[in-house]
């Protein structure tokens, strides 16, 4: 099965219609960059861009994940972002 790239004034469009990966919330280019070797590169700059997502975005909810002994709870951020919070 071949992928078909469609052009558009002259802006090549992958499958699902975006651009590239810039596109793309900070939280997800995050995810897309981990791999089996590292979390992260240490001079990515998306990891910059996530921790000011995280410092500026609101929460729009809070939930508690169950299970276990220690607190753990669930946040949604306004760019439907999630980021598990585990207090020490």
């Amino acid at each position: 099965m071949s992928m078909r790239v469609e052009e558009a004034n002259g802006e090549a469009f992958g499958p699902t219609g975006a651009l590239n990966a810039d596109s793309y919330p900070n939280w997800l280019r995050f995810h897309i960059g981990i791999n089996r070797y590292e979390l992260y590169a240490r001079n990515d700059p998306v990891v910059d861009a996530l921790l000011k997502d995280l410092d500026s975005q609101k929460i729009t909810s809070v939930a508690m994940k169950s299970g276990g002994t220690q607190l753990k709870l669930i946040m949604t951020f306004q760019n439907y972002g999630l980021a598990l919070f585990k207090p020490m």
